[in-house]
């Protein structure tokens, strides 16, 4: 009675490790090198490298166009994009620098306005735009901030 015991406990333990080891080899994680030029060969610095399916793993290119990501999953696969061009997927092959080139979308940067807090797309972009001068603001009396006299007169 004893020894069937110790022989379940024995093989219930196997399966254990043999379930962690599957698990490990599943949730391997690659160490993804790279840098990121555009069709002129210069570096872009601050293009958006992120893993495929998993947008929480990413990182940034730096000052010279390189990145450093480790990422999971079996046949990973990269998206690397940047603001006035097209996003590129590129598939990892573990162990091997990746160089990706960018080309330029001129149809995507037409719908971008950067404002001073950000980027928005232009159809987002509502108001008008038009312009003043000093004289019109220093007729405005007894206001004591620039918004307030900007307010009416525009």
């Amino acid at each position: 009675m004893e020894t069937k015991k110790c022989t379940k406990l024995r093989f219930f333990a196997l399966g254990v490790a043999f379930w962690c080891f599957c698990l490990m080899t599943f949730a391997q994680s690659v160490n993804v090198k790279g840098t990121v030029v555009d069709s002129h060969g210069e570096s872009i610095i601050g293009a958006s490298v992120i893993q495929k399916g998993n947008p929480s793993v990413g990182t940034v290119s730096d000052l010279e166009g390189n990145f450093q990501l480790k990422i999971t999953g079996k046949n990973p696969v990269i998206v690397v994009s940047y603001v006035g061009m097209r996003a590129t997927e590129v598939k990892v092959v573990p162990g091997k620098p990746v160089k990706v080139t960018l080309e330029e979308d001129n149809a995507a940067l037409e719908e971008v306005v950067v404002v001073g807090y950000g980027q928005q797309k232009k159809a987002s972009l509502v108001g008008s735009i038009t312009q003043t001068s000093g004289k019109v603001l220093e007729r405005t009396g007894g206001v004591s901030d620039l918004g307030s006299a900007l307010t009416g007169n525009l």
